[in-house]
């Protein structure tokens, strides 16, 4: 199985109330960006498909890793972390978010990402969030390991010769 790899966008609607530290989704109008998904994602997801389940209130002051998630299509993202700064560019407060997640879809190994978003303000606004991961390396399987192992113990054995017979003439 092959990790994921790409990026994808959503957007919708937020309340974020920074007194309690919680953002609370509408999660009837989150949906994918439209014309943002690249990569594996671009063949996992479609352009404006809702999201199906999630998390619709999340804690983020503090927040527990691993207690909010989002399901689109095929794609469950699972927060594990989640970091909170705020702005105030030309008076208006801008909340920002970044974190990591955990992707995981059927016929993928389950992958690491980032994600960042941000809101205006603190009454119901739009929010658009982006999700970006590189893809990891795949471990490699016993076979391929058993080769290269194979072949460093006959390099080593040629090393070992050949310094073996460099001393025998030297000597």
């Amino acid at each position: 199985m092959d990790s994921m790899s790409g990026q994808f966008s959503i957007q919708g609607t937020v309340t974020n109330d920074f007194t309690a530290g919680t953002l609370n989704f509408v999660p009837s109008t989150i949906e994918t960006g439209f014309g943002t998904q690249t990569g594996t994602f671009a063949a996992l997801l479609t352009d404006n498909e809702h999201i199906t389940a999630g998390t619709p209130t999340i804690h983020y002051n503090p927040y527990t890793p691993g207690s909010a998630f989002l399901t689109v299509g095929p794609l469950t993202a699972t927060i594990q972390s989640l970091t909170e700064t705020t702005t105030t560019p030309a008076g208006h407060t801008v909340y920002g978010f970044s974190g990591t997640a955990l992707f995981a879809s059927a016929g993928y190994l389950d992958t690491p990402g980032s994600f960042t978003f941000s809101t205006q303000d603190s009454g119901p606004v739009t929010f658009s969030a982006t999700a970006l991961t590189t893809g990891r390396s795949p471990v490699p399987e016993p076979s391929t390991l058993a080769l290269f192992g194979t072949g460093a113990l006959g390099l080593a054995g040629l090393v070992s010769k050949k310094f073996s017979s460099a001393t025998k003439f030297m000597g």
